[in-house]
């Protein structure tokens, strides 16, 4: 089977609440027996300084959640329509022939696939942290 045929996309949903009891809910709703590569949330900051706090919630609560098998992780700054967050997640069901390895590169996960059809690797949440920027 190609790779690409076996990578899940899933958005998930939240209505709106406080962000952290958001993330849970979102959280919850992922599959258990996929493994999670990538996950992308969705939100309105109020500002530059809510979106770089939200973003080290979420990293605490992914570390947290996930342990060692830390997915990538994303959070963009883009309002949800008729929700409070939107969560994009790309899982996979490795085979015997699939090797995932989880690491971290300067602060930042990343995950690499290794299998018959080639070696992937999957990024993300590269950011800067300059709140009042131009």
């Amino acid at each position: 089977m190609n790779y690409c045929d076996k990578i899940h996309y899933h958005i998930y949903t939240t209505n709106l609440a406080p962000f952290d009891v958001m993330v849970d809910a979102l959280l919850a709703q992922l599959p258990k027996e996929e493994q999670i590569l990538r996950l992308t949330f969705f939100g309105k900051p109020a500002d530059n300084e809510q979106y770089v706090a939200r973003r080290i919630i979420l990293r605490e609560k992914i570390r947290k959640y996930y342990g060692n098998n830390e997915p990538v992780l994303s959070y963009v700054s883009q309002p949800p329509l008729n929700v409070g967050l939107i969560l994009e997640a790309h899982s996979f069901i490795p085979e015997a022939s699939d090797h995932l390895t989880f690491r971290r590169y300067n602060g930042f996960p990343y995950v690499t696939l290794v299998n018959q059809d080639g070696r992937y690797l999957f990024t993300g949440g590269f950011h800067g942290d300059v709140i009042n920027g131009c």
